[in-house]
């Protein structure tokens, strides 16, 4: 009894530490200390001013910006793989836009209706052959036609209220060079929207550290996929796109 009080401080030092239980609990990966990887996680924001507003995510545009950064940009077959996607972007956000006009069920103009009638007929998705069937100067003059219609264009200014391409404008604007031949361009790859499905990881090399960007699927039936990327994460990066227009105030 009397040894067991005199080293009572012998005692305490023998008592498990909580700090040591929690540490033992954690399962931490061992890894390079030079090498880090950065998980991207996102959500939209929109800074709604003047109803402009857009559907998309901004973590997958930094993981392509970061190919720009800390690589030597896009090969030419990852630009070729590009120009399908914003083949599809576009025709996309007209077929949105058309749906959105026929829901007003407003009058409108004969050749306008017919028009809207020829382009939601098409399909909501082709593969690269049949997209390229479809991708003709004919529907590219259609889609031109339609875009330059008021009714057309007031959609587009509500946009707040449904999801829609942020870039469709810039599309459009470019439409006529998405020709079969043509090489996209880096602001043309940052611009387009491809859901990002599964795990995507890119590594660089950046003054003698290694970065792992790690993108996952952000829709609902993916998150079961990533739940796993935390482990062995150095940093968690949330990336938002803020979506702000300012005009004409006074």
């Amino acid at each position: 009894m009397g040894n067991n009080h005199g080293h009572g401080g012998r005692l305490q030092s023998m008592a498990s530490d909580p700090l040591d239980d929690i540490t033992n609990t954690i399962k931490v990966p061992k890894q390079n200390i030079n090498t880090k990887r950065i998980l991207l996680m996102g959500r939209y924001n929109s800074l709604n001013i003047t109803n402009h507003c857009s559907g998309d995510g901004a973590k997958s545009t930094f993981f392509k910006q970061t190919r720009i950064i800390f690589h030597e940009g896009f090969s030419v077959d990852d630009r070729a793989y590009y120009l399908p996607i914003i083949r599809m972007n576009i025709l996309s956000g007209i077929k949105i836009l058309c749906d959105r006009v026929v829901s007003l069920k407003k009058p409108i103009e004969q050749k306008v209706e017919t028009t809207m009638n020829d382009i939601m007929r098409l399909e909501a998705y082709y593969n690269n052959d049949e997209l390229e069937s479809v991708w003709t100067e004919e529907l590219v003059a259609k889609i031109k036609f339609l875009w330059s219609q008021p009714i057309i264009q007031e959609q587009y200014k509500a946009k707040s209220e449904f999801q829609m391409l942020y870039s469709m404008e810039y599309f459009i604007d470019n439409i006529n060079k998405y020709t079969t031949h043509y090489i996209a361009a880096d602001q043309d790859i940052l611009r387009s929207r491809v859901k990002t499905t599964g795990i995507v990881e890119s590594e660089y090399d950046v003054n003698r550290h290694k970065l792992v960007f790690i993108d996952v699927g952000g829709q609902r039936n993916e998150r079961r996929k990533w739940i796993h990327c935390f482990e062995g994460i150095s940093v968690i990066m949330y990336v938002t796109l803020l979506v702000l227009t300012l005009i004409d105030f006074v």
